[in-house]
């Protein structure tokens, strides 16, 4: 029997198939893993320099803004006690700022707000300078009056560039946290195309070599299962055309060498039969070579069958790796929807401890000087005043809703159900509207399918109201083929869908993106004249045993 060389045989071409699929995934695993240790470090910078800076300069605009309101109060006090108690207090924020300053120096890893950061603590020394020259000394003095002009004139102007300063501190935190979110979400995107591609590449890779491999594989057998069942019949004119230099090549020609053999057995036989008894049989072997060709035949077989499922079971352990990839990138969704939640909240409670405070003072020394021009009968600038005053309690009222709208109340320990009806119940409250509810679900949902239906049901019923004028506003929610799903409909004008999304609508955008952001969907259905359906659904079933983030950022041991 013909022997195959190494370099030809199936074993090596299936050996350099699998290589190929080896090297394929390697690559893909070193670059995943650079990729991440980049990612990594952009993260421990967001949340080390941004997230903890930010952290740091809430602080310092708190103690600053006490620090401000204590030479107001010192100012306007006349009790010598109270004076030196403030003094106190004004000695100490003034320690707590510098040390703070200090803290956020040393947050500032990157050092991108070396800066920003000096020209906020040039700004705060101006101020301190100024108190401690001009406001301190004067009213040791007992001039109150002098103290207030210089408050008036210089104190103002002092603060001003302070909060300009600080916002100039804050945007460039918000420029860096731009630029490192955008350079991780590069990375991200660029590694999962690179993945996916190179995981298409190797399963395509592996199906084309099996197919090569089992075709011809397949027609070498059907050649050889003919000539089989042609010698069970008695049928010796049996012809195994296959070539090959491989192992099944050697196999085809032990078929050809026993179909020779039994041929010429047949010949012998026929000779002696009609009599010519000169024919002889001479044993090719000690042992029957037609049993040890269809051993070796199956061994063969059975070897290359082996192979072919070391094959397959590569092929599966890298769908493996694909879903496990699938399911991480789903994690990292529904991270970002409560990291998100999260920055909204921190941006509403700026808003309400910065921009509200203010206004509320500027509201109440408004007042006070219209009550002092009230005193002078027929003053020009009262009328003044009342528009001012309005204008001033209107941007108030705006800020803190807005500041309410942006702070997501606590979902986490709330079931289903409860969250929306929490958020039916708000839309009740601010728009007066009845909304009609059916809210049949009991099974848990982790916190970011929470937030997410939240936010949308917000959204959806604000369109309803506001652009289907609160006519038959309806929502259900429910759970249905482990999913999670939600309905909002009205009475209203209706609209073509097609061509609100084609305008950019934010609402329905920002549904759409909630929904596939966790693997959802969402679809409209209206028409003019005939009202609006908005059907969303969330699945369930891939996301119950993950660990979730709170509103704060941590990790929760489960969602309910």
């Amino acid at each position: 029997m013909r022997k195959t060389s190494m370099g030809r045989s199936i074993r090596f071409k299936l050996l350099a198939g699998f290589v190929l699929l080896a090297m394929i995934t390697g690559a893909l695993g070193w670059y995943s893993v650079v990729t991440m240790e980049r990612l990594d470090a952009s993260q421990r910078t967001l949340f080390g320099d941004i997230f903890g800076g930010t952290n740091l300069l809430a602080r310092y605009i708190d103690a600053s803004w006490d620090a401000r309101a204590s030479v107001l109060a010192y100012l306007l006090s006349d009790d010598p006690a109270e004076r030196q108690s403030l003094r106190l207090r004004i000695a100490v924020l003034d320690g707590d700022l510098a040390q703070l300053a200090q803290q956020m120096d040393v947050a500032d890893s990157d050092r991108e707000d070396v800066a920003t950061l000096a020209a906020v603590i040039q700004a705060w020394s101006a101020y301190t300078n100024w108190r401690d020259q001009s406001i301190l000394p004067t009213m040791d003095a007992g001039d109150q009056a002098t103290a207030l002009a210089s408050y008036r004139a210089q104190g103002v102007r002092l603060a001003n560039g302070f909060d300009d300063a600080v916002d100039a501190y804050l945007n460039k935190k918000h420029a860096v946290g731009g630029v490192l979110e955008a350079a991780a979400s590069s990375s991200y995107e660029h590694t999962r195309s690179l993945a996916l591609g190179a995981s298409m590449a190797a399963a395509g890779l592996g199906l084309l070599l099996g197919l090569l491999m089992s075709s011809r594989i397949a027609g070498a057998v059907r050649q050889m299962a003919s000539a089989a069942e042609g010698l069970t019949r008695g049928d010796l004119n049996q012809n195994i055309t296959f070539e090959s230099a491989d192992e099944i090549g050697a196999m085809a020609s032990a078929f050809r060498e026993m179909i020779a053999y039994q041929q010429e057995m047949a010949r012998v036989a026929n000779a002696i039969a009609i009599g010519d008894l000169t024919q002889d049989v001479l044993p090719k072997s000690d042992v029957d070579v037609l049993g040890l060709a269809f051993g070796r035949m199956t061994r063969n077989l059975r070897e290359l069958v082996g192979q072919l499922e070391q094959a397959v079971g590569r092929a599966n352990r890298l769908l493996d790796k694909n879903r496990r990839l699938h399911d991480r990138v789903r994690q990292a969704a529904r991270r970002t929807t409560a990291l998100n939640e999260q920055a909204l909240r921190r941006i509403g409670a700026d808003l309400h401890d910065g921009p509200c405070q203010a206004l509320a003072l500027a509201l109440l020394r408004l007042e006070s000087l219209r009550e002092a021009f009230d005193a002078r009968d027929g003053s020009p600038l009262e009328a003044e005043f009342g528009v001012i005053e309005a204008a001033v309690r209107d941007g108030l009222a705006d800020v803190r809703a807005i500041s309410a709208g942006l702070r997501l109340p606590e979902l986490a320990p709330l079931r289903v159900a409860e969250v929306a009806e929490r958020a039916v119940r708000e839309h009740e409250r601010r728009s007066g509207v009845h909304v009609q509810r059916h809210l049949d679900v009991s099974t848990p949902a982790p916190l970011a399918i929470k937030i997410a239906l939240f936010r949308t049901l917000q959204e959806a019923l604000s369109n309803a109201t506001r652009h289907g004028g609160g006519v038959g506003v309806a929502a259900r929610v429910w759970t249905e083929d482990e999913e999670l799903r939600l309905t909002v409909s009205d009475h209203g004008h209706g609209f073509v869908p097609e061509q609100a999304e084609k305008k950019g609508r934010l609402g329905l955008a920002s549904m759409r993106e909630r929904a596939e952001l966790l693997g959802g969907t969402m679809y409209i259905e209206s028409r003019p004249g005939h009202g609006t359906t908005v059907q969303l659904s969330w699945p369930l079933s891939d996301q119950r045993d993950s660990p979730e983030l709170d509103g704060a950022g941590l990790v929760l041991a489960g969602a309910s």
